[in-house]
C-alpha cells in the first residue's frame, strides 16, 4: 500500500526543483549584458529602490518583482519595461531550459527533490495543526523566511544547518534527522501528506499560483505587451490538421487561440474537430478543450493523444464489464483505454466551442 501510494503521489508532482523555483522567467540578464553590464554588481547601483539581493533573485526568476521595481530596472537599462518581459505561455517555452541558459550559478541544488517536498508538506501540515503562521515559529528557532524555504522544498533535511534541523525535529515532535525522515515517511505512507503535496507541488497548483502573481504584475504594468500576455495566459493555441483513414486527426498548432475554462490543468489541449467522428453532437469546426489531468468515466467524451501529441483520436467512452472503452463513427474498432500505445494520454473533454 505504501509503495503504491508513493508511486501514485510521485506521479502527480513537479519533482524538478529547477522548474518549481523558476517562477518569473525574464530578459533582464540578456538586456543587461547587451547594455555592457557584464556583472550584476556593476549594474546594481544603477537601479533605484531595488537592493542587490532582490535584484539578483528577480534576474534569476526566483521571485516576482513589483511593477515599480520593473520600471526602475527598465529605466536603469534605458529600455521599455515590455523589453524585459517573457511570455511563459508561448508554445514550446521551457522553464528548465530558460534557467539553465540564463543563470550563471550551478543549478544542481536549486530546489530539492521528492524528499524535500515531503518534508515541506509535513512542516506545513504540522504548522497548521499548531495554528501558527510562518512568523510565529521563533520558539522552534525557525525564522519566517526559513519556514517558507523549508515548506517550498528548497532542500532536504540533511542540507539545513544544525540549528534548523533541531527546529524541524521539534516541530515534528521527534529528535534527530533519522527520526525526522522516518516521521515524514510515516505521514507520507499513511496518506496524511497527499492533499498538501498536491496543493504545494502539483503542476496544476504551481501553474495557477504563478499565473495569479503574473496576472497581478501585468495588470499593474498595463503596457500593450502586458495586456497581450494577460490574454495569452488564459488561452491556448488550437491544434488543427486533417483526418486520416482510421479516425485519427493529425494535428499541429494553428494561429487561432481559445480561452481555457477555469480549473483546467496546465496540460489542457484545444483541438479542432476536422471530421464529425462523434456525429452531430460535435460537428466539423467545433473546438474542444481536453484535460489529461481529469479522470475519464462512463459517458464522457475523451481524446487519446499520441506520444509527442501530433495525432489525436476522439472517442465516446463507455464502461463495459468494468473496463473503459472508446468508440467513434470513423471506425468499427473498439478502443480499450487501459491498453493504449506506450506514451499515449487520455484526456477528458471539458468544453466545446462552436
Amino acid at each position: 500500500m505504501g509503495q503504491a501510494l508513493r508511486r501514485h503521489t510521485h506521479g502527480r508532482l513537479e519533482v524538478n526543483g529547477i522548474v518549481r523555483s523558476t517562477v518569473f522567467p525574464n530578459a533582464v540578464r540578456d538586456v543587461r549584458m547587451k547594455k555592457g553590464f557584464d556583472t550584476l554588481r556593476a549594474f546594481g547601483p544603477k537601479v533605484d529602490d531595488v537592493n542587490y539581493t532582490r535584484l539578483a533573485k528577480i534576474e534569476r526568476g526566483e521571485i516576482f518583482p513589483t511593477a515599480p521595481e520593473m520600471r526602475s530596472i527598465s529605466r536603469a537599462l534605458g529600455v521599455q519595461v515590455s523589453t524585459l518581459l517573457i511570455d511563459p505561455s508561448t508554445p514550446g517555452f521551457n522553464r528548465e531550459a530558460w534557467a539553465r541558459e540564463h543563470i550563471e550559478a550551478k543549478l544542481e541544488n536549486r530546489g530539492g527533490g521528492l524528499d524535500a517536498m515531503k518534508l515541506g508538506a509535513a512542516m506545513r501540515v504540522k504548522r497548521l495543526e499548531l495554528g501558527r503562521s510562518t512568523t510565529d515559529m521563533k520558539e522552534f528557532g525557525l525564522p519566517a523566511a526559513t519556514v517558507s524555504r523549508i515548506e517550498n522544498a528548497e532542500r532536504p533535511i540533511e542540507r539545513w544547518d544544525a540549528g534548523i534541523q533541531r527546529g524541524i525535529a521539534k516541530v515534528l515532535g521527534v529528535r534527530g534527522n533519522a527520526s525526522v525522515t522516518n516521521r515524514v515517511d510515516e505521514m507520507f505512507d499513511e496518506g496524511s501528506l497527499d492533499q498538501m503535496l498536491h496543493d504545494l507541488f502539483s503542476p496544476e497548483a504551481i501553474d495557477e499560483r504563478n499565473k495569479k502573481r503574473l496576472r497581478s504584475l501585468l495588470a499593474e504594468l498595463d503596457t500593450k505587451k502586458a495586456q497581450q500576455m494577460l490574454h495569452d495566459l488564459d488561452s491556448v493555441a488550437v491544434m488543427s490538421g486533417k483526418a486520416t483513414d482510421d479516425g485519427r486527426f493529425s494535428i499541429s498548432a494553428s494561429e487561432r487561440r481559445v480561452h481555457l475554462p477555469e480549473g483546467v490543468g496546465p496540460d489542457s489541449v484545444a483541438i479542432e474537430i476536422v471530421e464529425p467522428v462523434l456525429g452531430p453532437g460535435l460537428p466539423r469546426g467545433t473546438v474542444v478543450v481536453v484535460d489529461p489531468s481529469q479522470k475519464v468515466g462512463d459517458g464522457d467524451v475523451a481524446a487519446v493523444l499520441s506520444k509527442g501529441g501530433n495525432s489525436v483520436r476522439m472517442l465516446s467512452v463507455s464502461e463495459v464489464e468494468g473496463q473503459l472503452v472508446g468508440y467513434s463513427m470513423a471506425s468499427e474498432e473498439q478502443i480499450d483505454l487501459s491498453d493504449l500505445p506506450r506514451g499515449s494520454r487520455v484526456a477528458r473533454m471539458v468544453a466545446a466551442v462552436a
